[in-house]
């Protein structure tokens, strides 16, 4: 027997209580039930329109209603993969074919091909690429021609008017495609990120584990009149975000960018980025993002979260937190676990399942079994034997067996007893692991750095998930007070005026110099005198 390790993929258990996103409100909430939600937003739903118990109690259910098809997800999204891989008749199949060099643009195949010879490196990109916001460090890049935008839109739309079920893309959109479920992941999706992407973004961002992707989740969004025209600000769960404009034509509709989303005044001076088709924007996925309305026409935009375990598999970049593995399907969130099995040496075929302690005791256990067993056989054959010889010979030799028996019995209660306290105590430690994860606030960014010390197998916190774990650090009452007495001195760099903002934005005081407040007074008495000799008839 050998033991061989295979990875299998998974999603955080706060998919389903973190990051529930309610449009109408335009907030990301955490929620576990009606007392903790009230307690955690109950200011901030107010200030935003929910005041009355009826407005609660729909924001309640809807809160409940996403939680629930969360949980549903992946056994449906496998039902509907299944049904349209068994009936459904594509429009273009050629969109269907492996991935060709001809689908793409050729400056994303050359600086492909330049990020994986020897001797690149990011300056030699760069000069490849544009540069968006060096800042931001967000880039575009031509990814697909105009022929293959084309055909991927006519089978997009062919799949869209047809009666197969549809899931939704992600949690903030309604309307679009995900790829894996159509089909499109092996031929399209996988080899652009494996070929193309990889090489690429290992040099632009390899901090964020560009070098080390090994899943994605891809989805095609739609915006149009009388469906979704816009998307709230928000960052992806993603270690890298490509997203293309596959078309059609269409106004309005560009992405604004933000800093990294724990940053106080990440959106004070947004970045607007238009869509031009077949082009993508490459950018980090904790960087906050959304789309302005759109005016007129239909947008389909590609895009592709791209996902290195290496990474999160250290930090959930949903809750901040180490993650809480849960199994799912396909790809899950990108999350990985190892899994050992049990290979038999003679015939070559995995045991599927093995790799299980309670297999390993059900092993161990059929062994003792199976010596006792024959210790037992051999005995009895002894005993025998002796008995045809002598009778005071079979005496003996039958008290010393039951001597044996009696010591076999005790050790084997011994190993019993040592079994359930093993067990007892590995579930005690369960206990202990699980339960803070589920009660208790994330860890403070100190406690992070000293685990982080302590446990030195992976790679090193970057500083953006340091600070996406005190951005999500909960807020005491104490420290929201605090904050919004703090007095800031601002200067209006249009008008040069200096304010004192309390809090948030709440204006004091507007200080002027003494020239200002001279020509201030003259506008406010100008034409006084004249009012008064009128008024005492001075004036005819």
């Amino acid at each position: 027997m050998a033991t061989a390790a295979r990875r299998r993929f998974c999603r955080c258990a706060c998919f389903c209580s973190q990051n529930l996103y309610v449009a109408r409100y335009g907030l990301h909430l955490r929620f576990r039930d009606e007392q903790q939600l009230r307690r955690d937003y109950g200011p901030l739903l107010r200030s935003r329109g929910c005041v009355s118990s009826k407005d609660f109690q729909q924001l309640l259910e809807e809160l409940e209603q996403e939680v629930g098809r969360r949980r549903r997800l992946g056994p449906e999204s496998a039902a509907r993969k299944a049904l349209i891989a068994s009936t459904y008749h594509p429009a273009r199949p050629d969109v269907y074919c492996s991935l060709q060099d001809a689908a793409l643009a050729p400056e994303f195949v050359a600086a492909a091909e330049y990020s994986g010879s020897p001797g690149a490196d990011l300056e030699g990109l760069l000069q490849q690429l544009e540069i968006v916001s060096e800042e931001k460090r967000i880039y575009r890049v031509p990814v697909f021609s105009a022929e293959f935008c084309q055909a991927l839109l006519e089978e997009l739309e062919h799949f869209e008017q047809s009666d197969m079920p549809k899931g939704r893309p992600n949690t903030m959109n309604n309307y679009g495609v995900l790829m894996h479920e159509l089909g499109l992941d092996e031929p399209l999706v996988t080899p652009l990120r494996e070929r193309f992407l990889q090489p690429l973004l290992a040099l632009l961002y390899p901090e964020c584990g560009g070098g080390q992707l090994d899943s994605h989740r891809a989805f095609v969004v739609k915006y149009a009149l009388g469906q979704d025209l816009e998307l709230g600000c928000h960052y992806d769960n993603a270690e890298l975000t490509l997203n293309v404009a596959l078309g059609k034509a269409f106004t309005g509709g560009a992405l604004y960018f933000g800093g990294l989303f724990q940053a106080p005044a990440a959106l004070m001076e947004p970045l607007e980025v238009n869509h031009v088709v077949g082009q993508g924007i490459l950018h980090r996925g904790g960087q906050l993002h959304g789309a302005r309305p759109l005016g007129t026409g239909e947008r389909w935009n590609l895009v592709i979260w791209l996902r290195a375990s290496a990474v999160r598999n250290r930090l959930c970049p949903m809750c901040c937190q180490k993650p809480e593995l849960v199994d799912d399907e396909g790809f899950g969130d990108g999350f990985t676990r190892e899994e050992s099995a049990v290979v038999d040496s003679g015939c070559q075929k995995r045991n599927p399942g093995s790799g299980t302690k309670g297999n390993k005791d059900n092993y161990t256990r059929t062994d003792e079994r199976s010596k006792h067993k024959a210790r037992r056989t051999t005995r009895s054959s002894s005993s025998s034997s002796s008995s045809s010889s002598s009778s005071s010979a079979s005496s003996s030799s039958s008290s010393d067996g039951r001597k044996k028996h009696g010591k076999h019995k005790d050790k084997k209660k011994r190993k019993k007893k040592k079994r359930k306290k093993k067990l007892r105590r590995k579930a005690k430690e369960k206990a202990v692991v699980v339960h803070p994860a589920e009660a208790l606030p994330g860890p403070s960014l100190d406690q992070w750095h000293r685990s982080a010390g302590e446990d030195n197998d992976g790679p090193v916190l970057t500083d953006e998930q340091k600070s996406r774990i005190q951005a999500m650090k909960p807020m005491t009452k104490e420290e929201w007070d605090a904050r919004q007495s703090v007095i800031r001195k601002v200067v209006d760099p249009e008008t040069g005026r200096t304010r004192l903002i309390k809090g948030d934005g709440e204006v004091l005081e507007e200080i002027v110099t003494k020239e200002r407040h001279r020509e201030i007074n003259k506008q406010a008495t100008r034409g006084d005198g004249l009012a008064f000799q009128m008024r005492a008839g001075l004036l005819p």
